[in-house]
């Protein structure tokens, strides 16, 4: 699933979107011929277009793109937004109420992943000194720590070998830089270190950027509608009952999801036990 499909999926969970066929359009208009006189000018400015299917078939543009209508003209009824591609008659659109404007949504829906918890992670950044046991963590894996560390043994990216790194110890910084992590061993030259760590799932901003596959999809679409009501609540003080109540019902289904399909974290790596010096003279 990738942003795209996650706002098209929330917005379709609150009853926010209607889904129609395009009778034409450019670069900068969608047109709906079967709107024409259904409305008055510019009734529709601000709301969240979202071309869901190219008539093509082929998943090209403007498939999965997004826009803001900045006017609506109700007489042809033509939406003037912003397309990689021109619109093609019967491509599949949907139209979001101002409800909750497009780019509230975005930032809602990462909101919602978010309240999902940690996945699990991997940096693959650090790269290996013959000479140098200390290498910067970045800020990203520092907040717990490291499931596991590994080097990787074979620099072949199409069939990467890694050896688990049990003796390693992680030094603190000062919020916003970047920690170190300390290798009791001095490793080989020239390797990637993996560094995973389970941390908040990464902000997504583009309709072509991927949720985290272990995150099961309904489970993502629950919680980014219930980040969504709860923000539309707080901003009407809670004054509509059906908001209120949709809320509490996507918060009890929410919780339901999160006992059977909350993501796995892999164990943590066991380490070694590192005896100190005076001890092991004696």
């Amino acid at each position: 699933m990738d942003l795209f499909d996650l706002v098209t999926q929330t917005y379709l969970e609150l009853g926010q979107l209607t889904v129609a066929a395009a009778t034409g359009g450019s670069t900068t208009t969608l047109v709906d011929g079967l709107l024409a006189g259904t409305a008055e000018d510019n009734a529709y400015k601000g709301s969240a277009l979202l071309l869901i299917k190219d008539v093509a078939g082929l998943g090209g543009a403007p498939e999965g793109e997004w826009a803001v209508c900045s006017a609506y003209t109700d007489s042809s009824g033509t939406f003037a937004t912003v397309w990689t591609v021109a619109p093609a008659s019967t491509d599949t659109y949907g139209m979001a109420l101002e409800t909750f404007p497009l780019y509230t949504m975005i930032e809602l829906v990462n909101q919602g992943l978010i309240s999902i918890g940690d996945i699990a992670l991997i940096d693959t950044s650090i790269t290996t000194s013959a000479e140098d046991r200390d290498y910067a963590l970045p800020i990203a894996c520092k907040r717990k720590r490291p499931i596991a560390i590994r080097i990787r043994t074979d620099t072949d990216s199409g069939d990467y070998s890694t050896e688990v790194i049990n003796d390693w110890d992680i030094v603190p910084a000062a919020p916003g830089s970047a920690g170190t992590v300390h290798l009791h061993r001095y490793p080989d030259d020239g390797k990637t270190l993996e560094v995973w760590y389970q941390g908040i799932h990464p902000k997504v901003s583009t309709p072509t950027g991927y949720v985290a596959e272990s995150i099961e999809p309904r489970l993502a679409v629950v919680a980014s509608a219930l980040a969504a009501t709860k923000w539309y609540n707080r901003l009407t003080g809670g004054s509509e009952p059906f908001w209120m109540q949709t809320e509490d019902r996507l918060s009890q289904e929410f919780q339901n999801l999160m006992v059977t399909g909350k993501p796995q974290l892999p164990p943590n790596e066991p380490q070694l036990f590192i005896v100190n010096p005076s001890e092991e003279e004696d």
